[in-house]
């Protein structure tokens, strides 16, 4: 599965890909005696985090049945008991809720309500302007929230598409299948740029569970639908050149994996284990993941426009007395 990516003699990659619980798990017998010990101490403060987040969620989920308001999972603690079998497996930071837009005012009044503190969204950028950030209350175990009200930040006033039931809980949902995996590609390549390995983890797990629900057309159609063909392209051509993934020969077919692309040449093993340390390459893949080039450019304006405002934000406040 992850065997042509593991480079277990650099542990300081490993760790920052936030694989020790998943290779503590799955690859004990490849690690050297001190890495080992330290991903079993991972093992062990991601099982206890993440029990303390899932108590934290169902709180949260008692508070949303009071007030008659659904919201959606996303990632991290929406995969614990589906594609893995315990907490200690998969580093999770945070809870990511998606949310309809009509109900943001009554979410934020029922957060503040309940001693929830909100993160000030005064230097926020344009990029992550449908996101809101949260705090638990002092009595409530420590841990942050993320709301999203749009899944992307390309594609405004989303309705929140199909979902399906997630575990004990009432008022919290799964995505439908297709939208869940389009959306987990979305975020990895399109959003991220492949910037962690345990995300393309989640997506290769995840495939060979679901694999029966993926409908080829319906995924084809979210992804041209959303700006994301190329990064369910990249994404796929990953997963069945690293990681062996069995995918169906219709959705290899749909997505063109056969067909020569440049973009193919950059998305190696070297890139895929230091993206961000590959230079050029990773500005061109940055680019190469969107389907259209001015929604790219339209992202570095605004991210040169926000570093700076920032920037001078710091140099007047310098002034300041």
């Amino acid at each position: 599965m992850l065997d042509l990516l593991l480079d277990t003699k650099n542990n300081i990659v490993m760790s920052e890909h936030k694989l020790e619980g998943f290779l503590y798990s799955h690859h004990q017998h490849r690690l050297e005696p001190n890495f080992k010990k330290n991903c079993a101490i991972k093992w062990l403060q991601q099982s206890h985090n993440n029990q303390l987040l899932w108590e934290v969620l169902k709180n949260i989920d008692a508070l949303l049945c009071e007030h008659q308001i659904e919201a959606v999972i996303l990632k991290g603690l929406s995969f614990l008991g589906r594609i893995y079998s315990n907490g200690g497996e998969r580093a999770i930071s945070d809870i990511d809720l998606y949310l309809s837009r009509e109900d943001e005012i009554i979410i934020k009044k029922m957060l503040t309500k309940n001693g929830f503190i909100a993160h000030s969204e005064r230097d926020q950028w344009e990029g992550d302007n449908f996101k809101s950030l949260w705090f638990t209350p002092p009595h409530w175990p420590c841990a942050t929230i993320e709301l999203h009200f749009d899944l992307f930040y390309h594609r405004k006033q989303m309705n929140i598409p199909g979902v399906r039931r997630f575990a004990e809980f009432q008022n919290i949902k799964l995505l439908e299948e297709n939208v869940e995996m389009s959306y987990l590609i979305g975020h990895l390549a399109f959003q991220h740029t492949f910037l962690k390995l345990f995300w393309l983890v989640d997506v290769d797990r995840l495939y060979r569970i679901e694999s029966d629900q993926i409908e080829c057309a319906k995924m084809l159609s979210i992804a041209h639908k959303w700006g994301l063909f190329r990064a369910h392209q990249m994404v796929f051509y990953v997963l069945l050149t690293f990681f062996k993934t069995p995918l169906r020969q219709d959705l290899c077919e749909a997505f063109q994996l056969s067909k020569p692309a440049l973009w193919k040449l950059f998305l190696t093993k070297k890139f895929l284990l230091r993206g961000r340390q590959s230079g050029v390459s990773y500005y061109l893949l940055k680019h190469m993941t969107k389907d259209s080039l001015l929604t790219a450019l339209v992202y570095d304006l605004r991210w040169i426009r926000h570093m700076i405002k920032k920037n001078l934000a710091t140099f007047f406040s310098a002034f300041e007395f």
